[in-house]
């Protein structure tokens, strides 16, 4: 038997969050940005290993995720994106947060709550890199399939969607134009 719950955050415990976030960022100080990716991941590692309830291990899993985009060099994340998620990261690199993250069952539910927070902002940069991935694991399927080098980065992708959105705009103007008179626009 599933069992839903759901509770409500208001301005004041966003604010709370928020604050907990600047925090974090504050002592953050000097930790390299590896030894940032290396702490998060052992959070995700740890929080795995403990077979967290099911809602916990989904955003851990998220929380992975954003790792694994930092560390992608074939992504190349750009510094000001990346500047962003480091800074969303630097609340958990504090095992002793809102709740101790070794109190049993509890203590990553704080965690799981901030996580989720930190997905939802991170939305579109976690959608282009998935995006991206996809794309990436396909092509060198595809390359291999070929017997060709099975490198691809950033530009091939970025190359690869300009020329599917060139056709997309030219098919939609096609359809469009249906109907119309070309001397009607001509100059």
């Amino acid at each position: 038997m599933n069992l839903q719950i759901t509770f409500e955050l208001t301005d004041t415990d966003l604010d709370y969050f928020r604050s907990q976030f600047r925090e974090a960022q504050d002592k953050l100080g000097a930790m390299d940005l590896h030894e940032l990716v290396q702490s998060t991941r052992a959070l995700v590692d740890r929080g795995l290993a403990t077979d967290p309830p099911e809602f916990v291990r989904r955003r851990l899993t998220g929380l992975g995720r954003l790792v694994t985009m930092l560390d992608d060099e074939t992504w190349n994340m750009p510094t000001d994106d990346r500047d962003r998620v480091v800074q969303m990261l630097a609340y958990f690199v504090d095992p002793d947060d809102l709740i101790a993250d070794n109190v049993p069952v509890l203590g990553l539910i704080d965690d799981a709550i901030a996580i989720e927070l930190v997905l939802r902002r991170l939305q579109h940069e976690i959608e282009a890199y998935e995006e991206f991935s996809a794309y990436r694991d396909s092509e060198m399927q595809r390359r291999a399939n070929q017997g060709q080098t099975t490198d691809v980065s950033k530009e091939d992708w970025l190359a690869d969607r300009r020329a599917a959105l060139h056709s997309r705009m030219r098919v939609r103007s096609s359809q469009q134009s249906h109907g119309w008179h070309a001397r009607t626009f001509s100059w």
